[in-house]
């Protein structure tokens, strides 16, 4: 199984300014255009990463810092693996403390300090992320100020989250260069040119020290500014991406085919129904897969396939596979899902009615009494938020009988809201990912109190369960709520008295006892089915049989031929049951 970061659960963000057109001194970088464009194809590549495409964000807007890292935000919070971070424009140093400042659109030669995107914010932006690892590539002048204190100013406090690593492409006192008719910019053109040419001699995977190592080689070569790294805790030798000029080295023995016709224990089967359970509510016959892989492996190498070098092809092949499954996902219907995997229609209905009302994020399965099975509906919603505005608002804050505004984009018409005669004299709750000052300004005019909180965690499902909570319609139809309480970190809307709106808000599914299992598992499916969508029973199969003729294709080939099912099933679950397969194979093989 790859030690690569988890293509799925990982996130990368590229950010890339060409043009500055309100600060003269900032000359145009149109190979940056090219830099984010093909550093996301690299990163995708399955030979290289295999990161998923939707999980490569180039965030359409660089013109308002603000947007921007409230892009990054978003982003950052749905990483759990590993969150890569790249920018590549023009770097300006504060001209009061020396902080380093990132260049936008609007940026201003008058005021770097107040249009640009201060290096402190994207910081501030990932500060809580789940994500285990955090890698932050800078290609700007003066990129070195994000890694060391200098005279004027704290920037070596700014890099202080647990596993994070950084590389600049110059030091803190030194412009970096963009070659006249170049693709790309020096340092990202050198790290292109390590991603899609590899190390010759090198290992089967490269670190992020030996990035730095190759690319450091390549700029002092060229001439060019001297790249600068910093990283915490062990995260330097993090595995990163395939070597694309690895070969096997000669010496390594092969594995004997009596040490591998070992057959998977019960142990085994259980964890591995225990691990797709818990995960994707569907052991998806991973136990059938991973004997069928196993076998079909020996038969390869009993024929003459060297053991090392056909277990590298299948951690390729499965890459490639996992990705391309990504790829045909398609929006899932959830009840039909369900129905197929559970076999249980009344289930499948009132799970999927659960996430219609409340969102993927609020449903949960608890005990009932009766023998029906039963969904019951809360009308309070709790959810991850932070503050946005007012700034300076000392928490809790305590919102009576307030209007409730929901907008996925921030984008808001204030003219319209404040002619609303519902919101007069009242309260304002904002949910969305940012306001413009100037609405917010307006706005207080027709309400004593504005209060912006932006969702950290799975918007989409909680924006739609809040939605549902208040009547609100996510764009300029207002809703309302009994009470909200806003603290530093969360926000709940609470229904309360009204209602028409008591029925709304979490949903709980309620089964028998005994059916707790099953319910969970259609829980899952349908968390599964929402988060990544779907794909048909054998599509894995499909897409083996156009893989190119060599021992590990020929071994995923007959490994996943079976019985071509009607139906759909969670692309998730198909990964998981690929990956969980190839993890036991390997430890069975190289035992």
């Amino acid at each position: 199984m790859t030690g690569l970061p988890d293509p799925v659960s990982s996130r990368a963000i590229l950010i890339g300014v060409d043009r500055t057109p309100k600060h003269p001194g900032l000359h145009p970088l149109p190979a940056v255009r090219n830099n984010v464009t093909d550093l996301a194809a690299a990163l995708t590549d399955p030979a290289i990463w295999g990161l998923a495409r939707q999980n490569c964000v180039e965030p359409p807007d660089v013109s308002d810092a603000r947007q921007v890292a409230t892009t990054v935000e978003r982003v950052a919070a749905e990483a759990t693996d590993t969150l890569l971070l790249y920018f590549a424009g023009h770097g300006v140093p504060d001209p009061d403390d020396g902080e380093l400042i990132l260049a936008v659109g609007d940026t201003t030669e008058q005021s770097p300090k107040f249009t640009g995107l201060r290096y402190a914010w994207l910081r501030e932006a990932v500060r809580r992320v789940r994500a285990a690892r955090l890698v932050v590539v800078l290609d700007c002048c003066f990129s070195g100020r994000a890694l060391k204190q200098q005279p004027l100013s704290v920037i070596s406090g700014q890099i202080d989250i647990g596993g994070t690593y950084v590389i600049t492409s110059s030091p803190h006192n030194s412009p970096s260069k963009a070659p006249e008719r170049g693709r790309h910019t020096a340092f990202t053109g050198g790290l292109l040119k390590v991603l899609n040419q590899g190390v010759p001699g090198g290992a089967q995977r490269l670190r992020l020290s030996d990035l730095y190592d190759r690319v450091l080689n390549e700029m002092v070569l060229g001439g060019f500014p001297r790249p600068q790294q910093m990283n915490t805790n062990t995260v330097g030798q993090l595995e990163i991406v395939h070597n694309r000029a690895w070969s096997l080295p000669v010496e390594v023995p092969r594995v004997t085919p009596s040490r591998v016709h070992a057959p998977l224990t019960d142990a085994m089967r259980a964890e591995l129904t225990e691990v797709m359970l818990l995960q994707f509510g569907d052991p998806a016959g991973v136990d059938v897969l991973t004997e069928s892989l196993l076998a079909q492996a020996v038969h390869e190498i009993e024929a003459g396939t060297d053991t090392a070098r056909l277990l590298a092809g299948l951690d390729r092949c499965v890459a490639v596979l996992r990705s391309r499954l990504a790829a045909l996902a398609r929006p899932a219907e959830l009840e039909p899902a369900i129905a197929d995997a559970l076999g249980d229609g009344e289930l499948a209905a009132q799970t999927a009615a659960a996430f219609a009302r409340a969102g993927a994020g609020n449903v949960e399965v608890g005990v009932t009494t009766g023998a029906a099975v039963e969904v019951e509906l809360t009308s309070r919603l709790t959810f991850a938020t932070k503050l946005l505005a007012p700034n300076a608002a000392a928490t809790p804050v305590v919102l009576d009988a307030p209007v409730v505004v929901v907008s996925r984009t921030g984008e808001l018409d204030a003219r319209v809201l404040t002619a609303d005669p519902a919101l007069k004299g009242r309260p304002l709750l904002v949910v969305a990912p940012k306001l413009a000052p100037h609405v917010a300004r307006r706005l207080m005019f027709v309400t004593p109190k504005v209060v912006v909180v932006y969702p950290t965690a799975a918007a989409d499902d909680l924006l739609s369960g809040l939605c549902t909570l208040t009547g609100a319609d996510g764009g300029t139809v207002l809703g309302r709520a009994y009470r909200v309480l806003v603290t530093a970190s969360a926000t709940t809307v609470m229904a309360g008295d009204a209602p028409e709106l008591a029925d709304t808000g979490r949903a709980v599914i309620r089964v028998e006892a005994s059916a707790l299992p099953l319910a969970r598992r259609a829980l899952a499916i349908a968390r599964a089915a929402a988060d990544g969508g779907v794909v048909g029973r054998g599509a894995a199969a499909d897409l083996a049989a156009r893989l190119p003729d060599g021992p590990a294709e020929r071994v995923l080939r007959r490994a996943l031929v079976g019985p071509q099912r009607d139906g759909v099933v969670p692309v998730v679950t198909v990964q998981g049951a690929l990956g969980h397969s190839l993890a036991t194979v390997v430890r069975l093989l190289t035992a």
